[in-house]
């Protein structure tokens, strides 16, 4: 039976369309599970079924109704208008900011009765408007997960903010004497400017102690390339909307990328064609399994994560013949004739377009790729246009060499006390550096976090970190301007936010974070019209402010020793030598979001899997391998292994298996644990995103998926399969840019459109 449905593009060729794999080939599973009137297995497989997950929703609608109905006891200023009184069933809106590492999203949120329900897009942002992401839309279910640690903890005990604060006050003076000698802070990434400037004053309380920041899920890599390119630590901000040409390497920058938000309107302006004149971008896309960017490429090259650095090597040569001058090593004709015709096309459209070209590479590449695209893109004359290299304002990044020293300084006695704020280093750690020892090494341990968590055994003090809902706090963007974090109801529970147990490690007592975040602000506002100016941000919810680009003059040297320093691989991939790629999850991220039902509900954007994640590989992987859809395997690298299910996906590169990372957790909550598994059990810190040396063996038995893409299918020659095939050229119109330009009512002629006609006339 062909698969081919009778649809024609503009251009006379058929289309085939087809909803999986699975449906392509239409077999005799498929055909069964289409002809059944309900699906079998309703029931999860693990722990939390579908009765269990609606009764943890009634809890958090319950705790929604009765537990979150007081209001913050400062002054917070409405968006829009304020009622004399509280009027049953009116939306008020608050101007607030969830901070997300070194990112600020610009939030509105809707409080009714002095309940939070909702939160949007702040269009006082100019470059986001009323957009947000999935993670802060499902921020609000994160307020009311009935999880969420409650009370403070002392030694598993049930204690109070009072007491952990004389507690604090004791080690305080011990480390005063001693100038911080064995104090350490383990926190998240942030740019906030009142978090910078308690930093700074702690670390001048105690000089010799430190404050570092440590996150799975990075910008690292970019932010060491662009040290070795330019002598200084600055952060390639994108300019979509001024780019006609864009060549990505391994960036999923519409999804799981930094500015992700920002980069898909810019992006996406540059899609819209009105007018017959109109011309659109052109996305050359380089990657070894599909993304949300995937979409959008018009050019897509499969390739292993560890030869893209060697296919850009090929592209820079290509550059230098066409008369560009870029530093760094050749590589010669190794590329296949495929490639090489690839390559001549992409760098002929990037010399065409010049400064309004744009040269970007992803997280997961190492920072030599960074310094090269960095150079090609110097040598394309485009910084200013399309690239702009800036500062993270107020900022601590996070820096993995700094937490190697402190986790060996750790595992040798020579930290006392370490205090954890917002990170759960025992989860996602890479193992090679046991981090579980290093956390029984020392003294004393306190932390901070949402939810008891992974890292919680190992703390004598556990703290509960504040919602940002709940909280006072401020966040900086490299895009010029700091939100600011306003709450929109009192705490639920007995707690702290990060700025108040920053206040306390900083000084000597509690302090308000409404009062340290004022203090803060009044640095940033003119003294005689504080109160003002205060009042203006709270309504407007952030404040502009001006971020210079840096100076970028490129280390030609610096960057040729680095990439002669770095060998292009060229590893001899196969069955029994795998590539590993380790990824964010576009629903869980990086396992912080685990505890919400919605987001493990949420199907990835590609893989259409929900609940769980698995070991994706292209069908050509898995034929060589002897294996299929929902065979439990076993995964072995650098003598680790985990146990997941195998997920076949076109466009993934052959020998390159994909692990979404975020799963597997034992401490999340009730939703959260024991789903999926664990893929930072396999990682390291040397490389942190993908590397060779892959097994895959030992069949364990089946895991069944629950994958969406085959829901609500009907196409069976039983039930609507001809009247889908029918109705494909109405409800799929296609052509390209030429082909529009050629018969702008190509549509028309796909399928007849009716004039739509008034019912009132």
């Amino acid at each position: 039976m062909s698969q081919a449905h009778d649809n024609n593009s503009s251009n006379g060729n058929p289309v085939e369309y087809w909803r999986s794999l699975r449906h392509r080939k239409m077999d005799p599973a498929y055909r069964e599970m289409l002809e059944r009137e309900f699906p079998e297995g309703v029931e999860k497989p693990f722990n939390m079924n579908r009765r269990s997950f609606l009764t943890l929703m009634g809890a958090s609608l319950a705790l929604a109704g009765l537990a979150s109905c007081r209001r913050p006891e400062e002054k917070i200023v409405p968006y829009v208008s304020r009622p004399e009184g509280v009027i049953p069933g009116t939306v008020q809106k608050y101007a607030t900011s969830m901070p997300f590492g070194t990112e600020c999203f610009t939030l509105l949120g809707d409080s009714r009765e002095g309940r939070p329900v909702h939160v949007s897009g702040n269009d006082a942002n100019p470059l986001t408007g009323r957009s947000s992401n999935v993670w802060a839309n499902a921020s609000i279910l994160d307020l009311y997960d009935p999880d969420r640690s409650q009370f403070v903890l002392h030694n598993g005990a049930e204690s109070s903010i009072a007491t952990f604060a004389n507690a604090w006050k004791t080690l305080a003076e011990k480390h005063v004497v001693d100038k911080g000698e064995g104090l350490a802070v383990l926190s998240g990434a942030f740019a906030s400017p009142t978090l910078h400037r308690l930093r700074i004053k702690f670390l001048e309380r105690y000089p010799s102690a430190r404050w570092i920041a440590y996150e799975p899920v990075d910008d690292e890599n970019i932010r060491r390339g662009m040290q070795t390119a330019f002598g200084r630590t600055v952060q390639p901000v994108y300019d979509f909307r001024r780019a006609d040409i864009v060549l990505a390497i391994d960036a999923d920058f519409l999804g799981t990328e930094s500015r992700s938000l920002v980069n898909a309107r810019g992006f996406a302006e540059r899609r819209r064609v009105v007018e017959e004149t109109d011309s659109m971008n052109r996305l050359y896309l380089v990657e070894s399994s599909l993304t949300q960017t995937t979409t959008m490429a018009d050019h897509r090259l499969v390739m292993p994560a560890s030869q893209m650095y060697g296919f850009l090597l090929a592209v820079a040569d290509e550059l230098r013949n066409m008369g560009l001058t870029i530093p760094g090593r050749s590589v010669g004709a190794r590329s296949s004739e495929e490639k090489r015709n690839w390559i001549r096309a992409v760098a002929s459209d990037l010399v065409r377009a010049g400064k309004s070209a744009l040269v970007l590479a992803g997280r997961k590449q190492p920072p030599h790729v960074h310094a090269l695209v960095a150079a090609i893109n110097k040598a394309l004359g485009n910084a200013g246009t399309t690239v702009a290299y800036k500062k993270l304002p107020f900022a601590l990044v996070s820096d993995t060499n700094e937490f190697v020293s402190l986790i060996s300084d750790m595992k040798a006695g020579k930290v006392k006390t370490l205090v954890v704020l917002d990170t759960n280093p025992v989860y996602f750690s890479p193992p090679d550096l046991d981090v579980r020892a290093a956390m029984e090494a020392v003294e004393t341990v306190v932390q901070l976090s949402t939810h008891v968590d992974e890292t919680s055994p190992f703390a004598a003090w556990h703290v509960p970190r504040h919602h940002y809902l709940e909280s006072w706090g401020d966040v900086g963007s490299v895009d010029g301007f700091v939100g600011v974090i306003q709450p929109l109801i009192a705490p639920l529970y007995h707690g702290m936010s990060v700025v108040e147990i920053a206040g306390l490690l900083a000084g000597d007592s509690v302090q308000k974070g409404y009062d340290l975040v004022r203090e803060t602000w009044s640095s940033f506002l003119p003294g005689a019209s504080f109160e003002k100016e205060w009042e203006k941000v709270l309504h407007d919810g952030l404040l502009e402010f001006e971020i210079q680009e840096e100076k970028t003059d490129l280390d030609a040297m610096a960057v040729h020793s680095l990439l002669v320093e770095n060998k292009p691989e060229t590893p001899s991939l196969s069955a029994r030598n795998l590539e590993i790629v380790f990824q964010p999850s576009p629903a869980v991220f990086d396992g912080r979001f685990a505890n919400i039902g919605w987001l493990q509900e949420f199907p990835d954007p590609v893989t259409k899997l929900t609940w769980d994640n698995a070991a994706v590989m292209s069908a050509g992987t898995a034929q060589a391998l002897g294996l299929e859809n929902n065979d439990l395997v076993r995964l072995s690298f650098g003598g680790r292994e985990i146990a997941l299910p195998v997920w076949i996906m076109p466009g993934q590169a052959d020998f390159s298996v994909g692990v979404t990372l975020g799963y597997g957790r034992k401490y999340a909550g009730r939703i959260g644990n024991k789903v999926g598994g664990n893929g930072y059990r396999l990682r390291t810190y040397a490389k942190p995103y993908f590397d060779t040396g892959l097994k895959l063996s030992s069949r364990l038995g089946k895991h069944e998926l629950a994958c969406v893409q085959d829901h609500h299918g009907l196409d069976t020659e039983k039930i609507a399969r001809k009247g889908i095939q029918r109705r494909l050229p109405q409800l799929i119109r296609e052509a390209t840019l030429d082909e529009y330009r050629r018969k702008p009512d190509f549509v028309d002629e796909i399928a007849e459109t009716p004039d739509l006609q008034s019912m009132l006339d």
